[in-house]
């Protein structure tokens, strides 16, 4: 009678310790199951570290999801580039890096004006009066003139009269580009 419940004893102290162990497994459980974090440029930091996509990234336990604090310093969601994330595990100080890639694959959205300008012989003007909007999620970079003979050009200066045909570049701080060729008419 006495061994078996000195065998039922060790059999609940057996299962108590099992799941002990089962629970401290799972709630320090904290690592980096993807280790590819890629956002489009312009995607706001809090979609990308909302708690959905986070987990796509990092495996943690229910329990200790809610004393994980994100350190997304230093990483700007407008310019493409390799950053890096802290995850930090506050109960044990833990902290994990998850990289993550911003790339820009949208080419900036140009309105233009559908016009040929006159202007003055000898007046300088921009490019951007030309463009009736531009908008891309990065954000607009520069709006510019481009010659062969001279490169980028911030303002063209019609020198003789006549009808005159020239590239404007739209270009997103991550240096996608949208050209097209304007006219405008150089008056006396």
């Amino acid at each position: 009678m006495k061994k078996r419940q000195r065998i039922k004893k060790i059999c609940m102290v057996s299962v108590i310790l099992i799941a002990i162990l089962w629970f401290m497994i799972d709630f320090t459980r904290f690592e980096v199951k993807n280790n590819h974090l890629q956002a489009e440029a312009g995607t706001s930091i809090e979609y990308i570290l909302n708690e959905n996509n986070l987990h796509d990234y990092i495996s943690v336990s229910s329990l200790l999801q809610n004393r994980l604090t994100i350190d997304a310093t230093g990483v700007n969601t407008n310019r493409a580039g390799e950053y890096t994330i802290k995850i930090i595990n506050n109960t044990t100080g833990e902290t994990l890096k998850l990289p993550l890639e911003i790339i820009d694959t949208q080419d900036p959205v140009v309105e233009w004006y559908d016009y040929v300008p006159q202007v003055p012989v000898g007046v300088s003007f921009t490019a951007d009066i030309f463009v009736k909007e531009a908008k891309d999620t990065a954000g607009i970079g520069k709006i510019y003139f481009y010659t062969e003979e001279n490169g980028r050009e911030t303002s063209f200066t019609p020198e003789t009269p006549g009808e005159y045909t020239v590239p404007v570049v739209v270009q997103d701080i991550n240096n996608r580009k949208v050209t097209k060729d304007v006219s405008f008419v150089a008056v006396q």
